[in-house]
């Protein structure tokens, strides 16, 4: 199951908005992405769960791959994250497996993200 596209855009123009006050920090859960825009070559900066892996990391694409901060990513081939007050400059977004890409995550999100049905992940080497 992806979330439906209405909640997306709830999350977009509220959620995103409160997010991105805690997203980064030291003790935040939430990381963000900055990426290019495709089109615009404006910076973006995009709330997102994250886990850490080998060389790089992995992101779950909670409302499916068909979302712009992923096709931006996909369209640059690299991208920052800021992470538990961190920054990483990543590169090469690889799609994994939803069994590969879920079992990186802790317990808590990868049991959220299989009741969920998330079935779309990438990663990308640091």
């Amino acid at each position: 199951m992806v979330l439906p596209a209405r909640l997306r855009y709830i999350n977009k123009a509220f959620t995103n908005r409160i997010m991105r006050l805690i997203a980064g920090k030291t003790r935040s859960p939430i990381a963000f992405i900055k990426h290019r825009g495709r089109t615009s070559g404006k910076w973006y900066a995009t709330p997102i769960i994250t886990a850490p892996a080998q060389d790089g990391f992995v992101f779950a694409l909670t409302y499916g791959p068909d979302v712009d901060w992923y096709k931006n990513i996909l369209a640059d081939r690299k991208a920052e994250l800021v992470w538990r007050g961190n920054s990483y400059s990543l590169s090469n977004p690889l799609p994994l497996p939803a069994e590969i890409g879920r079992q990186s995550f802790g317990m808590f999100s990868k049991n959220m993200l299989g009741w969920l049905k998330i079935r779309d992940f990438f990663r990308m080497d640091c």
